[in-house]
């Protein structure tokens, strides 16, 4: 640990580098080498002058809820379920954000937006129409172009979730 507290303190790209490289090369030799490194960063007083602050999160808004059935839904995915008679492992969720109403229809692991748009007319938009707003997270089956332009031409807005807050619509 001695050689590594008298290595100079890097002040640039390339002191960083060679400063990285002495710990990964430190770090192969010395047993519990993670242990001493982190009382060495608390002692270390610049470490803890530069060490960046703690990213603040701001509290997780709410969605408004909706004035009537079938107005704003939320649909998600749920996979990894035991194969059916079709070897589907997978089910799409459609929830009504008023009433609580679900439609499920089981799909296969590959499901594309194509064949998840089909089962959204036929489970949903024949039987309530078209919702004003759409709830899901940022899954490539809801983000992809087909969705983008099935929604405008429709005239509803796709809403996504927070990224990393699956929370956000609390239903699905």
């Amino acid at each position: 640990m001695q050689a590594i507290a008298a290595l100079p303190f890097p002040t640039s790209k390339k002191g960083m580098q060679s400063f990285l490289g002495a710990l990964n090369y430190y770090g192969r030799f010395i047993q519990d080498f993670a242990v001493y490194g982190a009382k060495y960063l608390r002692a270390c007083e610049v470490c803890q002058h530069v060490k960046p602050a703690a990213f603040s999160q701001a509290p997780l808004q709410s969605l408004p809820t909706p004035p009537e059935c079938w107005q704003s839904i939320s649909m998600d995915f749920g996979f990894s379920h035991p194969p059916d008679s079709k070897r589907r492992t997978g089910i799409v969720v459609f929830v009504d954000r008023f009433s609580k109403m679900v439609h499920l229809a089981a799909v296969p692991a590959e499901v594309t937006a194509v064949q998840t748009a089909r089962l959204f007319v036929d489970m949903v938009f024949k039987h309530h129409g078209m919702p004003l707003d759409i709830v899901s997270d940022r899954d490539p089956r809801f983000t992809a172009r087909f969705w983008q332009e099935a929604f405008t031409l429709l005239g509803t807005q796709l809403s996504m979730s927070t990224v990393d807050h699956p929370q956000t619509d609390g239903q699905t």
